[in-house]
């Protein structure tokens, strides 16, 4: 398994999937803000199989609450 670490990354870092690196609402550590799971991603594991990639959240918080996530507060996304 393969694992990325988000903690280390700098704030405003665009990372895979278009995610970026934010101060979590939670916990205040760095991680990857997942809008569609709500979740900032602090450590994330991938693994290949043979039906292809599987690639989870080792650890995240939620929820992620987006009003307080400073200059990012304005992505409030839609969740309805």
């Amino acid at each position: 398994m393969m694992t990325e670490d988000f903690t280390k990354l700098p704030i405003g870092s665009v990372v895979s999937q278009s995610r970026t690196i934010v101060r979590c609402s939670v916990c205040r550590r760095r991680g990857a803000l997942d809008v569609r799971l709500r979740r900032c991603v602090h450590l994330e594991g991938s693994e290949i199989s043979a039906d292809g990639m599987i690639v989870e959240p080792i650890d995240s918080c939620a929820p992620v609450v987006l009003g307080e996530l400073g200059a990012f507060g304005s992505l409030r996304p839609s969740f309805g």
